[in-house]
């Protein structure tokens, strides 16, 4: 109830407050007669009257008006409007301009207050960790490994991995040079990311430089799929963890790798043989001088099954958990990334899938099935194929870079930043939609809106729930700044012409064009419920057919 109804309704409530407050402040300072600040529309569920001025709660909280004397977005203005000194009509157009822009930059001004607020307690993001180097990746071959942190790239300081792919993807084929930090010492290596398909921040697939890093690092979770391996004789089985190797602690695959290959002494390997990691059930091994884990029969517990989905594609083909996913189509596979890549690639050819179970390979042919998945906080619809496979691996949580400004001012000066970069996106991709290079389905209405707010605190607390409010909020007011009749764009298009002309637009112009915009207003709305009903549920109400 709290999250699902009260938090979007503070969102809705919270936004509209800010954008009409901007429109009432500014004509109360004009001296302009203000006859009602409502939030909501519909029947008044509470109203009180301070001054000469009504305050309104009403019962449908989708959006909210400040009532002035004098002012009409249909119809005409009253005669005896037209005489009044304190009637917004009788204004000059510096003052109506004013009055009608302070709502659009009051929801400018929010985000500003708001992330200068979240810079002086702290924003987390993930931070510039390599949490997994794939294998043959760029930054494998030049020396990257999990749990190096990245300090700068091509000269330019890092604290976040948005950061680190933000640099890497301006420089495909370009040799560049990587600052990291790996066990307290700094180390530098050479990096020349690939061109690769990669999706950008408006969603759209973009060629751009990728160097095969990863957020998620995992731990040293095993898998054994030979029964008569070194190691399962040994008594070590898939799900156990290793924690060192002849006596040196380890956390990751690579180290395990590299303290093998540098000794000739016997490898003794110590496992938590508990996925409890309090636990102190542990097993040590001689697996005597092997070169390397899979010479003992041991392997990452990545490519093993941890689950079978019901009724998907695997589970009608017979795979099970446990099982050793080795190759695709005579592809050796060595990770889950490269692995989703060859499913979710697939174009409905069948594909060979090989698998090692109780130390037999199998091969078994499939075609993935093609199914529809919605973002988690945004619910939008995707299209992807998939065999209905749960990875065994078993990931480090990721670490985070807390972004904390104590100093006011300087946290305001990045609040600011903020708020402009977010503004800048938001243009652009107003731009991009209009255009038709993002899909109409990337719209989110009051339905959508409801559901991330209540998503974005239930997984977040008030912390995303306030930067969910701040970047709602730009995209409010840079909306209402577009040149459409009805919205405040619209009035400030009109003033602009009657500044230029010296007098203002004959009033039955005005008057078709109020009511084409809202026309454009009802259809732009329309849209919006068709996107949230056909997101949230279309695919509900097929389900019970």
């Amino acid at each position: 109830m709290f999250s699902s109804v009260i938090i979007p309704l503070l969102l809705f409530g919270g936004l509209v407050f800010f954008h009409e407050l901007g429109h009432f402040s500014v004509a109360k300072w004009c001296n302009v007669y203000v006859e009602r600040f409502a939030i909501g529309f519909g029947p008044a569920i509470f109203k009180k009257t301070f001054g000469e001025t009504e305050y309104a709660l009403c019962l449908f909280p989708l959006g909210g008006y400040v009532k002035m004397r004098g002012q009409e977005d249909i119809g005409n203005i009253k005669p005896e409007d037209l005489s009044d000194p304190r009637s917004f009509a009788t204004q000059n157009v510096w003052n109506r301009i004013a009055i009608v822009i302070m709502g659009p930059v009051a929801n400018l001004i929010l985000p500003v207050v708001v992330f200068t607020g979240l810079f002086m307690v702290g924003i987390p993001s993930p931070s510039s960790q390599v949490g997994n180097a794939l294998p043959d990746s760029p930054a494998y071959k030049a020396g990257l490994r999990a749990g190096d942190h990245i300090v700068s790239v091509q000269g330019q300081p890092v604290k976040t991995f948005k950061d680190v792919t933000k640099i890497v993807a301006t420089r495909a084929n370009l040799p560049t040079e990587i600052m990291f930090e790996r066990n307290g010492q700094m180390q530098q290596a050479t990096v020349t990311p690939n061109l690769e398909k990669g999706m950008n921040d408006f969603g759209e697939i973009k060629d751009m430089g990728k160097i095969g890093v990863d957020l998620i690092s995992y731990q040293t979770t095993i898998g054994i799929s030979d029964p008569k391996s070194v190691a399962y004789q040994q008594g070590l089985r898939t799900g156990h963890t290793i924690t060192s190797v002849n006596g040196q602690p380890v956390s990751y695959f690579w180290q395990i790798n590299d303290m093998i290959s540098q000794t000739k002494e016997p490898i003794i390997l110590t496992a938590q043989t508990s996925e409890d990691a309090s636990s102190k059930d542990i097993l040590s091994v001689n697996l005597g001088t092997i070169t390397n884990l899979t010479d003992a029969g041991i392997f990452s517990r990545e490519m093993f099954i941890a689950e079978v989905q019901e009724e998907s594609i695997a589970s009608q083909k017979g795979l099970r958990a446990g099982d050793h996913l080795i190759a695709i189509n005579d592809q050796n596979i060595s990770n889950w990334y490269e692995f989703k890549d060859l499913i979710q690639n697939n174009n409905g050819e069948e594909l060979n899938v090989t698998l090692i179970r109780d130390g037999q390979t199998s091969v078994i042919n499939l075609i993935p099935k093609e199914v529809t998945q919605s973002n988690a906080l945004t619910q939008q619809k995707e299209k992807v194929r998939q065999l209905g496979v749960v990875s065994g691996a078993n990931p480090y949580p990721i670490d985070f870079y807390e972004e904390q400004y104590t100093n006011p001012f300087l946290a305001l000066k990045h609040g600011f930043l903020e708020t402009y970069d977010l503004t800048k996106s938001t243009v652009i991709g107003l731009g991009k939609l209009f255009s038709g290079k993002l899909s109409y389905k990337t719209l989110g209405g009051p339905i959508s809106i409801f559901y991330m707010a209540g998503t974005s605190y239930s997984s977040g607390g008030w912390m995303s729930f306030f930067r969910l409010m701040a970047i709602l909020s730009i995209t409010l007011g840079v909306l209402n700044l577009l040149p459409i009749p009805v919205l405040d764009g619209g009035h400030l298009f009109f003033y602009f012409i009657e500044l230029i002309k010296g007098k203002p637009v004959p009033a039955k112009l005005m008057e078709w064009s109020q009511q084409a915009g809202l026309m454009i207003l009802l259809g732009l709305m329309l849209l919006v419920f068709y996107v949230d009903i056909d997101r949230f549920f279309v695919d509900k109400i097929k389900a019970l057919f």
